[in-house]
C-alpha cells in the first residue's frame, strides 16, 4: 500500500509536504517530478509563495515615501572657508594692534599734512610697514567680499557656472583679493611715477603715505559693512552703497591732498584734470570689469556666475 502511494504522488506531483509529513517521510525525501533538475527548488518548496514574495519586493522602502528634501544654499556666510579667510585676516589684524594702533595715531597727519618737517615723535619703523601690509590685506580681501556680494545680491552662486565646474566661493574671492590687490600696486606704481616726474622726493613720499593713509581708513570703514552684509543678506544693497560712499570719500580726501601738492597756477588744472581721469576714473572701471569677467568666465576660462 505504501509503495502504491508513492507511484501515485509521482504521477500526480504537486504541494504535497503534508502527505509526506504525514506518512513519516522528511522533505528532503518527499517525491519530485519526473526528470525534475535536482537543483531547482520546486513551488512547495520555496520558504515563501509567490504571493508573500510579491508583498516583500514590490513596496517600496519608508524612507523613499517621505518629502523630498532641498539643498540647502551656500553663500559667503555660511560657507566655511569664507569664513576661515575672514576671520584668519582678523586674527592677524589682532596679534598686530599693538603697532597697527600707533599706526593710527599718525593717520590723520598722513592723510592731510603737508609740513615739510617731520614730527620728532614720527616712528617709521619696519613694524609700520608689517601693519601698512596686513591693513592693505585686509582692504583688498574685504573688498573682494563686497564685489562677490554685489555680483551676486542674495549671496548665494546655486546653479551658476563656476560652483558647476567644481570651484568654491573661496576660490572666487582669492581671484577677486588678486584682483584688488593689483589695484592698489598699480595706484602705488602710478603715485610713485607722477610724484618722481612732477614734484621733488619728499612731496612725493607724503604723496605716497597719503594713499596708504586712504586706504587704511578705508579698509576700518568697509569692515562693519561687510560683515552687516555677509550675516543680513538683505541689507546687502545698503551695505553696498555705503561702502561706495566710503571709497568715494577717502578718494576725495587723497586727491585733494594731491592738488595742494601739485597746483602751482592755472595751467596746473588741466594736467590735474587729466591725472583725475587717468588715474581716478579709469582704473576703477576697469577693476569693476575685469571682476565682473572674472565671475563670468570671460578670464582664465572658467565662471563664477
Amino acid at each position: 500500500m505504501p509503495a502504491a502511494d508513492t507511484i501515485a504522488a509521482s504521477q500526480h506531483p504537486g504541494p504535497a509536504p503534508e502527505s509526506a509529513a504525514e506518512w513519516g517521510v522528511s522533505v528532503e525525501d518527499a517525491p519530485r517530478e519526473p526528470f525534475a533538475p535536482t537543483g531547482v527548488c520546486l513551488a512547495w518548496e520555496a520558504p515563501m509563495t509567490a504571493e508573500e514574495k510579491a508583498l516583500y519586493s514590490t513596496r517600496p522602502p519608508e524612507w523613499e515615501r517621505g518629502v523630498v528634501g532641498t539643498p540647502r544654499a551656500v553663500t559667503a556666510g555660511t560657507d566655511p572657508q569664507v569664513m576661515g579667510i575672514i576671520v584668519g585676516v582678523l586674527v592677524l589684524l589682532a596679534l598686530n594692534m599693538r603697532h597697527i594702533r600707533r599706526l593710527f595715531h599718525a593717520l590723520p597727519q598722513d592723510l592731510w599734512s603737508l609740513r615739510r618737517r617731520a614730527n620728532v615723535f614720527d616712528e617709521h619703523t619696519a613694524n609700520e610697514t608689517r601693519s601698512i601690509f596686513l591693513l592693505i590685506a585686509q582692504l583688498c580681501v574685504f573688498s573682494a567680499v563686497m564685489f562677490l556680494l554685489w555680483l551676486a545680491p542674495r549671496g548665494n552662486t546655486a546653479g551658476f557656472g563656476w560652483i558647476g565646474h567644481g570651484a568654491t566661493l573661496s576660490s572666487a574671492i582669492g581671484w577677486l583679493t588678486a584682483a584688488t590687490g593689483s589695484y592698489y600696486l598699480f595706484q602705488l606704481a602710478a603715485v610713485g611715477t607722477v610724484g618722481y616726474a612732477f614734484t621733488d622726493p619728499l612731496r612725493c613720499s607724503q604723496w605716497r603715505r597719503g594713499l596708504n593713509a586712504s586706504s587704511v581708513l578705508l579698509a576700518q570703514l568697509i569692515t562693519i559693512p561687510m560683515l552687516v552684509a555677509l550675516f543680513y543678506p538683505g541689507a546687502t544693497g545698503a551695505m553696498l552703497a555705503v561702502c561706495a560712499a566710503s571709497y568715494v570719500a577717502t578718494r576725495l580726501v587723497f586727491i585733494a591732498k594731491g592738488f595742494r601738492i601739485f597746483y602751482r597756477g592755472p595751467l596746473s588744472l588741466v594736467y590735474f584734470i587729466l591725472y583725475v581721469g587717468a588715474l581716478e576714473i579709469l582704473p576703477p572701471a576697469a577693476l569693476i570689469r575685469i571682476a565682473r569677467a572674472i565671475c563670468r568666465g570671460e578670464i582664465v576660462g572658467f565662471t563664477v556666475f
